[in-house]
């Protein structure tokens, strides 16, 4: 029987202590379906990942060693964000200066947590390989170098990377899965590999309890760690850049031991199967995990049909589950998806038809300083004053550039003109941006919601609807990659009044999400102003009196 304590003390002398004692989980839901019975679910440590282990160990024997001095020593660390998490913690415990070199891929949510924690944040090109001193690796090389008592840890060589693991998480699950009923060990293990620690570390400690573990690695399709190394092909040019976070490298780190019979197995998996068994497993077990859990999922179940040698009956499948939801909530693989929905779609017929009613009645209601309420809508008089600016504009509906319209909205690209078809999109000034992926689509039809930028929300802090209601930004959207700056998504659709404030807008360029030329993005208004007559003379006088080329008003094809 192992002697490892299972549960943290119910009081911590700092947030360290906090790190580790994470649950299994028995995922009976999604067992039911695909044979797999028990998640180690890491983001329960106090730092929301596994690195958290990697970090606190890294810190403490570096201060054992006298390579880290108290009120001297610099931290840096290229990272994919969870060990800088990790090491924000500890550095913020331990009183050491941090910066952190992140790839532009990684989530925004990681870089203002470890902000939070103290630490500066360095972007780098994503597409820079790892041996250029563009790479967060290379620019954590050149800070070092230049910066006096400068420390880097080194998550990808530390032996107390796969050291923690084998101290602490391999233990963790031995001694969960001996105190229950039956079968008492752990059979296999399915992980994810990054810079391996994990994966090694754990393989070690569950090796130890049970010589016949089975352990699969699951590496995202373009990363190179498999093996054999034929798992690693890609086909003549092709060129796979990931979207999952933390799993997966161009290079293989020292700490991934190619020790024979630790880790048996490899699976390749893509992004759209991790991130479709991220869904699953939110739904199904209610687990807030992130995208490379998705792919430790996604990976288990590759293997567990591989071939009727893999019957797992009876046996205890451990699966680890890296991180949470926390840290991915405004990517694009997870936000797009769930704002994109209609309202009610998961109900039952007769209760979406109730909730579409009482949207629908919405617009005839104010609400007035002292609670009463009023039923002659604000929005008739909002509506009326811009019909009347508006007149004798048409519109048509159309496709732009061979890209189709969402729910009937058609997305405007190069032009200066306006769809109208259900809902009405006009178009407004926004942000300069550099955009290399079709996959950006900033027109939400679904939510008929409008899109702000950041500095012209800062410049109208108080903007009130045509329902007498302030808007509160419901939702912060960071598109890292794509250079975006803030959008601040306003669910209140009577925006009609605001739009009459023109003179708070600001004028700023952006390029568009299908093509590289320049254009104005577009705005959604609620279906309750079909029909208002919104565009081109709105734009005319908007932009009357300015030169600038980039603001000129195209007639509508």
């Amino acid at each position: 029987m192992s002697n490892i304590t299972l549960t943290r003390p119910l009081v911590l002398e700092n947030a360290l202590e906090g790190i580790g004692y994470t649950p299994l989980v028995r995922l009976d839901r999604l067992a039911k379906a695909n044979g797999i019975k028990i998640a180690k679910v890491e983001f329960m440590s106090i730092g929301g990942s596994v690195k958290d282990r990697i970090a606190k160990r890294m810190v403490e024997q570096a201060e054992k060693d006298g390579i880290l001095i108290p009120g001297k020593s610099i931290v840096i660390e290229p990272t994919s964000g969870n060990t800088g998490i990790g090491l924000a913690l500890a550095c913020a415990v331990r009183g050491y200066p941090l910066i952190i070199t992140l790839p532009e891929k990684m989530s925004m949510e990681k870089e203002l947590t470890m902000r939070a924690l103290g630490a500066e944040i360095i972007r780098t090109p994503t597409e820079a390989a790892s041996d250029s001193p563009l790479s967060n690796l290379g620019v954590a090389k050149r800070l070092k170098e230049s910066i006096p008592n400068a420390v880097i840890l080194d998550q990808y060589r530390n032996p107390n990377n796969p050291l923690a693991h084998e101290l602490t998480t391999g233990p963790e699950i031995v001694a969960a899965i001996e105190s229950l009923p039956g079968n008492q060990h752990v059979d296999v293990l399915v992980a994810g590999a990054g810079t391996g620690g994990t994966i090694t570390g754990t393989a070690r400690a569950l090796k130890k309890h049970n010589k016949n573990c089975t352990v699969v690695g699951v590496d995202p399709r373009g990363s190179v760690l498999a093996l054999p190394d034929s798992l690693n092909s890609l086909g003549e040019g092709e060129n796979i850049p990931y979207q999952v976070e933390g799993i997966g490298y161009d290079f293989v780190p020292d700490v991934l031991s190619r020790e024979p019979g630790l880790i048996n197995h490899w699976v390749k998996v893509t992004d759209g199967e991790s991130f479709k068994r991220v869904r699953e497993i939110m739904r199904l077990e209610a687990l807030l995990v992130g995208g490379s859990s998705g792919a430790a999922i996604s990976g288990a179940l590759s293997w567990l049909k591989g071939g009727p040698d893999r019957d797992v009956e009876g046996q205890n499948v451990v699966i680890m589950l890296p991180d949470g939801l926390r840290n991915y909530m405004s990517k694009p693989w997870f936000a797009d998806g769930l704002l994109g929905r209609e309202v009610g779609a998961d109900l039952a017929p007769e209760v979406t038809a109730q909730i579409h009613k009482v949207l629908a009645d919405n617009y005839n209601y104010s609400l007035s300083a002292n609670g009463e309420v009023s039923t002659k809508p604000k929005a008739e008089a909002a509506v009326s004053a811009l019909t009347d600016s508006m007149k004798d504009v048409t519109i048509g509906v159309r496709n732009v550039n061979g890209v189709n319209g969402v729910n009937g909205v058609i997305q405007a690209n190069n032009c200066r003109s306006l769809a109208l078809d259900p809902a009405v999109m006009t178009t407004i000034p926004s942000r300069l941006a550099r955009v290399s992926q079709t996959s950006a689509n900033l027109l939400d039809a679904r939510r008929r919601a409008i899109q702000l930028y950041r500095d012209w929300y800062r410049s109208a802090p108080e903007i009130v609807s045509a329902y007498g209601l302030n808007i509160p930004p419901s939702l912060i959207r960071h598109r890292v990659r794509e250079k975006f700056e803030q959008m601040r998504y306003i669910a209140d659709p009577a925006v009609l009044d605001v739009l009459l404030h023109k003179g708070r807008l600001e004028y700023q360029e952006t390029m568009n999400c299908w093509k590289q030329e320049p254009h104005i993005m577009g705005m959604l208004l609620q279906d309750m102003h079909e029909g208002s007559a919104v565009g081109q003379t709105f734009l005319q006088k908007f932009y009357a009196g300015r030169d600038d080329e980039s603001v000129r008003i195209a007639s509508p094809p």
